[in-house]
């Protein structure tokens, strides 16, 4: 894919794509024709880029909620088993949704740097317990340099989290899926 790219506008398949024959690449583009001549369009010259932040330990612990919102002690221990269990879920519940809220907050301050230098994006905040965020970008080729040192300048503000960027690549996660219109160019 990346070898065709180079020579001329294309379009990446979609993973997991399987043809049989011939025939059957004729008939999935002769069906698809109007979705892939837009995708082409709007994507055919554009790369990817993927971004995972994750958290360390440090910043996981720090997902508890704050102690006035936990029973006191006492009560705790007065209490019987299913009580117990019932709070402790409640506990973790607090905790995922302090780490999704952090997660949602660093999305947005990401965006307000990095999405001058994309066309699209997608992201997922706190997809996993280990994971801030999980992004793609879209770009034109000639922004890559520029959207790298964008995102190098807000790693700083965030000591405590683990960037990996990967790209650029075939704008896989861009392409429309089947079943769906097409998109404007």
């Amino acid at each position: 894919m990346e070898a065709l790219r180079l020579a001329s506008p294309a379009l990446p398949v979609r993973f997991g794509t399987i043809l049989a024959d011939a025939g059957a690449v004729e008939r999935a583009m002769a069906e698809r024709y109007d979705v892939l001549t837009a995708d082409l369009s709007r994507l055919g010259d554009k790369v990817e880029l993927g971004l995972t932040v994750l958290w360390d330990s440090a910043e996981m612990a720090r997902g508890e909620p704050p102690t006035p919102n936990e029973d006191p002690p006492e009560l705790v221990t007065s209490v019987g088993p299913g009580a117990r269990y019932l709070m402790a879920r409640l506990a973790e519940h607090r905790r995922e949704e302090s780490l999704r809220s952090r997660a949602r907050a660093l999305a947005r301050d990401l965006d307000r740097t990095l999405l001058c230098h994309a066309i699209e994006s997608r992201a997922v905040a706190a997809p996993t317990s280990g994971i801030a965020l999980r992004a793609t970008y879209l770009l034109e080729s000639s922004e890559v340099a520029v959207f790298r040192e964008a995102l190098d300048g807000c790693r700083g503000g965030y000591p405590t989290l683990r960037f990996l960027l990967n790209g650029p690549w075939p704008p896989y996660s861009f392409v429309t899926p089947p079943g769906s219109p097409p998109r404007a160019a």
